[in-house]
């Protein structure tokens, strides 16, 4: 599993994209049992948590991001789940050791769509 931990900068449907992954580890759980948040059974998938800044209408909106790794078309993938109301979420595919790329869709009009390109922030 590659480090992504740090901050990159890129874009999400042309608008200014900035992604610190905080801590990256086998935290995210899939299927099973949960009691409100906390999970009782499931399996411990590798994935990674951070917080994430996007633009929405002209302005810089920040949320807590929670995402898992995978695997499409044997290619290692990233999914990030953005913490907020609007069901925001972005596929990554890492296209070289400090880029990845993929694209994000929100379920409101308004929200960000579209092709995201991210590069590892020195």
């Amino acid at each position: 599993m590659p480090d992504l931990r740090g901050a990159w900068r890129g874009t999400w449907g042309g608008a200014p994209l900035l992604l610190r992954v905080l801590e990256q580890d086998g935290a995210y759980v899939a299927g099973g049992v949960t009691v409100g948040p906390w999970p009782l059974t499931g399996d411990r998938l590798p994935g990674l948590t951070g917080v994430i800044t996007y633009t929405v209408s002209g302005r810089p909106v920040s949320a807590n991001v929670q995402g898992r790794f995978g695997d499409w078309d044997g290619r290692l993938t990233l999914v990030l789940d953005l913490l907020t109301q609007h069901v925001e979420q972005i596929v990554l595919t890492r296209v070289a050791q400090d880029r990845l790329a993929g694209s994000g869709t929100s379920i409101v009009t308004w929200g960000p769509q579209g092709p995201v390109e991210l590069l590892r922030a020195p």
